[in-house]
């Protein structure tokens, strides 16, 4: 896909949560995604048990593409605190900002915001 100018949307009013984007983004550092980040883990939870309802076929091979379907929807993020929450709450991105401000001459750390492109889960 191709990259297009983003222009952030007005600031909201101090303390008050940032308005959902109508469209998702995925959100990373340079080396790798807050899947592990608790908030993930329960939107994860959440998004599973609603595929699982809505199929009517019962099998391990069903449930295993609900949880891989509610895998990737537990990446889409809407809004910039949802962002920062799973960012600061994964031991993943933890362990790189540790390693990467411990060797800053080895570690070049950036953080990548595109717009979700959907992936599909057969």
């Amino acid at each position: 896909p191709s990259c297009r100018a983003w222009s952030p949307p007005p600031p909201a009013e101090h303390g008050a949560p940032s308005a959902p984007s109508p469209v998702p983004v995925f959100v990373k550092t340079s080396c790798r995604s807050a899947k592990d980040a608790p908030t993930a883990l329960h939107s994860l939870e959440e998004h599973f048990h609603r595929l699982a309802s809505q199929t009517k076929d019962e099998s391990e091979n069903a449930l295993i593409t609900c949880l891989l379907r509610a895998g990737v929807e537990s990446m889409k993020v809407y809004r910039a605190d949802e962002a920062l929450n799973m960012m600061t709450r994964s031991e993943r991105i933890y362990q790189d900002m540790t390693l990467a401000l411990q060797h800053p001459h080895r570690w070049n750390q950036h953080l990548a915001v595109r717009q979700w492109e959907g992936l599909s889960v057969s």
